[in-house]
């Protein structure tokens, strides 16, 4: 079946952000190249690696923008006895293709052809972050035989909530670079901060390619959760309850994607299929090193029928800055405190306190967000790869920002001792704007003693999807005050003695997110913007405040 060939590396033509994952491509011994046709005609690029003996195996699938095994993880993997199948997914990352929409069919297909091969022992387990983790969330749904477990990690099942879009605003930089808007070899920092800034977003691909993108068109266009978004949605359907297999989730709390693994996890131990459901999150960005002979014992465990011990262990996994790792059963922890912390400025300042104490009578908070200026992004929890002077992943001093008018700042007294913040973490806004629809960004920063402010995790709101992302988006009425609940990424960290909180209140954090235009125009088809005038409440009233998960101290002290 299709041809057979002994080859150098094969890169096709990869996105941009897929570089940094497949640069071992080409590492690890030989392999077998050939092609392997779906259902419907196509051909899709595959490589096989095998153990050094002959035999039949448990076969290790990845399927992605390329025909390979990033970080050289086949050597490991044959090693262990897996046959590894790296296969390279329609359209060369998706150019002339509509991603993740094929993946369930071409994914069941290509496992189908996997079982079939001599050298398969008919079990066959899917592993990869990012797109190669989306690919195996899209074949568990279709459920092909041979598939009896999964490992995907820094992405969302889902697509829609995290992603290509952030609770409605578009993560800009991230879905700019996945659609190659810039023509490869130019990637300087002039060039990247025209392009970021170019409007209409719907013609960047024709101004900065010479011709349109499909996906770009296709995520720009479907700005809410349409037809485009409901077929690729875990939501539709009972597609949670058609995976019965075991899966092992993994993220990063540096990354994108930590609140979607667990997210993930609850939902599959919600309906109860599969037999082991397991998530894994470590202080690291997107595609991190996870510890690779924890997942190879794991797959062990569910693809060769050893007692490693692995089954006996709590399923939740979670490695805490500044301190070590966890081993949980729940998640939030039982011992956590949601504790709330108000915001404090009596006569309206932008610069105010953050406190455990209910406000009184304060004067509200104003400030102008102007879309031709935004605040600038220093650093963030994201799935982009750096462009230094423009954006970076991690912690990043936020004190630059903080000499803006258009951001607000609230800090706590020091700690006067370590305090562990872990778990989800959610802001409520009380805020009213002169615009028809606008955003609200919250930021959660670690303040050092020395002065330096260092981001953790951030959120956002678009407000006309203030009511939920999952229905019709309606515009706000200007001068009206609404409560916006603003959700951000989940966290563990220990908050040492001597340092503080500290949180920023803001309408942008560019190129993170796109530019809310303030116009209420469909997102990204145009190039009007309007200036905006914000209100942020924080009184008796209408107490805006972050709600903390903070372990108790009882436990800090065993």
């Amino acid at each position: 079946m299709g041809s057979h060939k002994k080859t150098s590396a094969y890169f096709g033509s990869l996105t941009v952000c897929a570089l940094a994952l497949v640069a071992g491509y080409a590492k690890g011994g030989d392999y077998e190249e050939v092609t392997v046709p779906m259902r419907a005609g196509v051909k899709l690029v595959t490589r096989i690696w095998k153990p050094a003996e002959a035999g039949r195996y448990p076969v290790i699938l990845m399927r992605g923008y390329g025909a390979g095994f990033y970080g050289n993880r086949q050597v490991q993997l044959t090693k262990a006895g897996y046959a590894c199948v790296g296969q390279q997914c329609r359209g060369k990352g998706g150019s002339d293709g509509r991603r993740f929409f094929p993946d369930d069919k071409d994914g069941y297909d290509t496992i189908e052809w996997i079982t079939e091969q001599p050298w398969c022992n008919g079990k066959v387990a899917m592993w990869g972050g990012s797109y190669w983790a989306a690919t195996q969330w899209r074949a568990a749904v279709a459920r092909p035989p041979g598939l009896k477990a999964i490992v995907p990690g820094y992405i969302d099942a889902d697509h829609w909530k995290y992603g290509y879009r952030s609770h409605g605003a578009i993560h800009l930089k991230m879905t700019t670079q996945s659609n190659r808007a810039i023509p490869r070899g130019d990637y300087s920092l002039k060039r990247w901060k025209e392009m970021l800034s170019f409007l209409p977003l719907i013609d960047m691909d024709r101004q900065f390619l010479g011709r349109e993108d499909r996906l770009w068109n296709d995520y720009i266009t479907h700005s809410s959760f349409d037809d485009y978004w409901k077929p690729i949605s875990m939501r539709d359907g009972d597609k949670w309850g058609r995976i019965e297999i075991p899966v092992y989730c993994m993220a990063g709390w540096r990354d994108y994607y930590a609140g979607a693994a667990l997210e993930s996890y609850h939902a599959l131990k919600a309906h109860g299929k599969s037999p082991d459901v397991r998530v894994r999150i470590a202080d690291h960005g997107h595609s991190g090193s996870p510890d690779f002979a924890e997942t190879i014992r794991w797959l062990d465990q569910h693809l060769k029928g050893r007692d490693t011990g692995i089954l006996d262990e709590p399923p939740i996994k979670i490695q805490v800055r500044h301190g070590g790792w966890r081993m949980e059963y729940e998640w939030p922890l039982p011992s956590t405190q949601f504790t709330k912390y108000y915001l404090n400025s009596p006569d309206g300042s932008p610069t105010g306190s953050l406190t455990t104490k209910l406000p009184g009578l304060e004067r509200p908070t104003k400030y102008t967000y102007d879309p031709h200026d935004p605040a600038p992004t220093l650093g963030a929890n994201g799935s982009h790869f750096a462009v230094p002077g423009l954006i970076v992943a991690g912690s990043v001093d936020q004190r630059p920002n903080e000499e803006r008018q258009d951001v607000l700042v609230y800090t706590t007294p020091a700690f006067t001792k370590d305090t562990q913040v872990i778990g989800p973490i959610e802001a409520r806004l009380f805020a009213s704007s002169s615009a028809k629809d606008t955003d609200f960004t919250v930021k959660l920063i670690d303040v050092q003693p020395d002065g330096r402010a260092l981001n953790v995790t951030e959120g956002i709101v678009r407000a006309r999807f203030r009511e939920s992302i999952w229905q019709v988006p309606a515009l706000i009425t200007p001068g009206q005050i609404y409560e916006y609940r603003i959700e951000l990424l989940p966290v563990a960290i220990i908050f040492r003695k001597g340092h503080r909180i500290r949180i920023h209140v803001s309408s942008s954090s560019w190129p993170l997110w796109d530019r809310n235009h303030n116009t209420g125009n469909p997102i990204g088809m145009d190039a009007e913007m309007e200036v905006a005038e914000q209100t942020i409440y924080h009184d008796s009233r209408r107490p805006s405040h972050i709600i903390l998960p903070v372990i108790r101290v009882e436990e800090m002290s065993r």
